[in-house]
């Protein structure tokens, strides 16, 4: 692909109407009903998966299809939540969250794409993009 401002601006507006993958652990774990659904409620806390770099940042992971996820080896027992461009902004930039927490990779073994948290303040800054 090339490099231009046109095929960048192309590429983000995909990312920001998107829905990724990433592996969770639910705590308690939710069990499935009598017709096998499987419901949240105020006491499961989600805790997203995430990559440390060598240099202790953390990367939230945004996989765009099982066989992408499935390249993700762990022993945890994880399940698949959706998630939006906008609710990885929204978790980066909470003032409560891990401040080792610094952007976002699109799919982390194939194809990646790094966001970085400075990446996202930059976009914001200039208005280019707003979290819904």
């Amino acid at each position: 692909a090339e490099n231009t401002q046109e095929h960048r601006n192309m590429v983000w507006q995909e990312i920001l109407h998107a829905q990724f993958m990433s592996p969770v652990i639910v705590d308690p774990p939710l069990v499935p009903d009598e017709n096998g659904v499987a419901r949240m409620t105020a006491e499961n806390k989600i805790n997203l998966l995430m990559l440390t770099a060598a240099d202790q940042k953390k990367y939230f992971m945004a996989f765009t299809d099982m066989e992408e996820l499935n390249m993700y080896k762990t022993e945890a027992k994880y399940q698949i939540f959706a998630f939006r461009f906008s609710d990885y902004v929204k978790m980066l930039l909470n003032p409560e969250g891990d401040p080792n927490n610094n952007g976002v990779i699109v799919n982390p073994y194939d194809h990646r794409m790094v966001i970085t948290k400075e990446m996202i303040n930059d976009m914001l800054n200039k208005g280019n993009y707003m979290p819904k």
